[in-house]
């Protein structure tokens, strides 16, 4: 508290993120985290602190605002990177066996094509066709083997909580 009784308050960005791992198997994580806008600090347990803070619509009187040291947009841009870089460091064995599957899965598809197409020979109109479904099921082997990362967010919001975060 300053002399005047007036209590410091800091603007904290909070996001709520969700990271997808797909491949022929899905998983999602969930993640809530904010940053202070005054000072920079990321906090990973943001919206469980928060969860036991009674909230309320308004700033209770007596109380002035930090003057934020960060925009909007650079506090969501330090949130990205950070959520990045721990993502980085997570266990891929999943996605290694899911290239495995998929390569598998592909030389399976070849093995049932290969004869076909070497049997077709010179009827260049039987070998297009069974090309073009041989290209078209490798597409859908790809799409749904393929191991692959998705973010998004599911919500985000401005808190304005006591003390100098």
């Amino acid at each position: 508290r300053d002399p005047l009784g007036s209590a410091p308050y800091t603007a904290w960005l909070g996001v709520n993120f969700k990271v997808g791992y797909a491949c022929d198997m899905k998983r999602e994580e969930l993640y809530g985290w904010g940053i202070s806008l005054a000072t920079g600090v990321i906090d990973e347990k943001f919206f469980e602190r928060v969860r036991e803070i009674k909230l309320t619509p308004r700033l209770p009187a007596n109380v002035h605002l930090l003057k934020n040291g960060m925009t909007l947009r650079k506090g969501m841009a330090q949130l990205e990177h950070a959520l990045e870089r721990k993502l980085k460091t997570g266990d891929f064995d999943w996605a290694v066996e899911a290239e495995k599957r998929r390569r598998e899965e592909l030389e399976r598809i070849r093995g049932y094509y290969d004869p076909q197409l070497a049997r077709a020979g010179e009827d260049a109109k039987m070998t297009e066709a069974l090309q073009t479904r041989l290209k078209h099921r490798e597409a859908e082997i790809d799409w749904q083997y393929r191991p692959r990362v998705g973010v998004s967010i599911l919500n985000c919001g401005i808190f304005h909580l006591p003390g100098i975060h």
